[in-house]
Formats: C-alpha cells, structure tokens, sequence
C-alpha cells in the first residue's frame, strides 16, 4: 500500500518510542501494522469504512501472531489478542453505524462546525442537492433526482432546484440543463447555498462510511428527502422523509416541499440531532476516556 511505502516497521518503531505517545491513531487498515500497534498504551484502528474488510484479515493475523509470540515468551497461554505487545489495547472505530456492525467496531462519526444558518424567507429554490460532482454515486444520485422530476412538475409545475459541488461530470452539467435547474460548480460557504432552497435531497444508492451531505444540511437547518443508503453511517432514528423505493423519490419531495408543519418539524429535529451526536463536543468524554 502507498502508506506503507513511507516507512520501515523499524523505523517507525524508534520514531514512536521516542514520541512516547500516549494514543497512536492508524487511519485505515493500510496505516497499521505490529509497529503501530506495539507503540502506546492505547492504539486507535480506524477501519473509516468497510472498504478496509478485505485487509481486516491481515490485521487479525499480525495480531495472533505477536500474541503467540508474547505467549511463547512469557509462557502465559492466555493473552488477550486484541492487546498488543506492552500490555496495551487496540480501539477499534468506524465512523458508518452500519459499518461498526459489520466490523465490530465502535461507532465514532464524522462531526460538523457548522451552525444553524438564517434559512431565507424566500429561498430562491426548492429542492438542493450538493456534493462532489465528479464522485460516481453523486452522479447516479442526481439521475435518480432527474428521474423523479417529471412527477415533481406533475404536481409542482414551477418547481426549481440547484446541484452544487466541484468539478461537475459532463452528464451532471447535460442534467441540469435538460430540467432547468441551476448548477452552482463552486461555492465558498455551503451555508449560503443552503439558504438558497427549501429542502435538500440525498436519492444516493451507492454509499460507504457516512454521508457529510446529510449531516451538512440538519445543521444548517435544511428538512430532508433521503435514501435508506444515505442513511446507514448515521444513528437510527436520523429525522428526515425516506425514500425507499426509486419511485417514492418525487412523491417524498412533493409532499415535503407541501408540508411547512413538517419542514419546521425536520429542521427542528435535525438541529437537534447534529447537538446531540454529530459536534465534537459530544465526543469529548469519548476522547477523555481513551486517553
């Protein structure tokens, strides 16, 4: 791997004993190895997704082997093979909730500065979609939104949208066109975009780890229109109208962008939610205890 390229396990070992560090973080499984994992007490594996499971198994066997190793040295059969050698401990983290799961990992999310931004009294739009535009998944999530749109007009003739986000594909940019929308291929502050519309859409069907998209638009007070995929790194209970199904996308929206009760009630409880679990500040008894 890249990473593993930068530098030997000896060197790294020396570097790290003289650090004396009192937490090592390997970010990814291709970050990790028995150097890592023998300099300090406490040693965070952050597997990030569950893209690092098919490396999962090498680290399993590096970790059975320097506790045979510690075994045949001390003559203790029963060393605890998640400690590495040193009497210290592997903290296995994830930042998905359906990643933790699957990689029996604790749930540490991603977490967001922003704050509730004023929402203008009459956004210039309706529905937003933002991320990186030339990112696969993005792509499809704006054709599914496409794919929706007629029975949005149907119901809402007039309706408008914006797409945001860098470097937009070709197909993104024949999109926007197609339907009228607004495309917004560089911003300075997502909290101004997010001020320009009434509710954000998240139709993704492909997605690993968590999505900042939807974290983004609760704090920023944005009601939402969201996959079940877009959904999986968040805790369960994240309030936003869930589109199960491809053809549920346009009805959630309309029913949504009808519905100011509801609104008021998603932005309230996304707020809410984002104080709750997804600032640093919650984390920082999380963070007190591993130190």
């Amino acid at each position: 791997m890249p990473e593993r390229l930068a530098w030997s396990d000896i060197s790294l070992r020396r570097q790290l004993t003289k650090l004396e560090p009192q937490v090592v973080v390997a970010v990814t499984t291709r970050a990790f190895s028995a150097a890592v994992a023998a300099a300090a007490p406490r040693v965070v594996l952050d597997f990030v997704d569950t893209s690092s499971v098919p490396v999962r198994d090498r680290v399993r066997l590096e970790v059975r082997l320097r506790a045979s190793a510690l075994r045949r040295a001390s003559g203790d059969d029963h060393v605890d093979l998640a400690a590495p050698p040193g009497g210290g401990a592997i903290v296995r983290t994830t930042a998905g909730w359906s990643d933790a799961e699957a990689l029996s990992a604790e749930w540490v999310p991603n977490v967001t500065a922003l704050t509730p931004g004023r929402v203008s009294a009459e956004p210039q739009h309706d529905v937003l979609f933002v991320g990186s535009l030339e990112y696969p998944p993005n792509v499809e999530a704006v054709e599914r939104l496409a794919q929706a749109w007629p029975y949005v007009l149907q119901h809402r003739p007039g309706a408008t949208a914006v797409v945001a986000g860098r470097r937009p594909a070709a197909r993104v940019a024949d999109l926007v066109a197609e339907h009228g929308w607004t495309l917004l291929p560089d911003f300075d502050d997502i909290a101004t975009v997010a001020s320009q519309a009434r509710i954000a859409v998240a139709p993704l069907a492909r997605t690993s780890g968590i999505q900042n998209k939807v974290l983004e638009a609760a704090a920023l007070g944005l009601p939402q229109v969201v996959s079940p995929q877009a959904l999986a790194g968040l805790r369960p209970g994240f309030p936003a109208e869930v589109a199960s199904r491809e053809d549920e996308i346009g009805p959630r929206i309309v029913e949504l962008l009808s519905d100011d009760a509801r609104q008021a009630e998603l932005r309230a409880a996304g707020t809410e939610e984002i104080r709750q679990s997804y600032v640093a500040e919650a984390w920082t008894d999380w963070a007190r205890r591993l130190l």
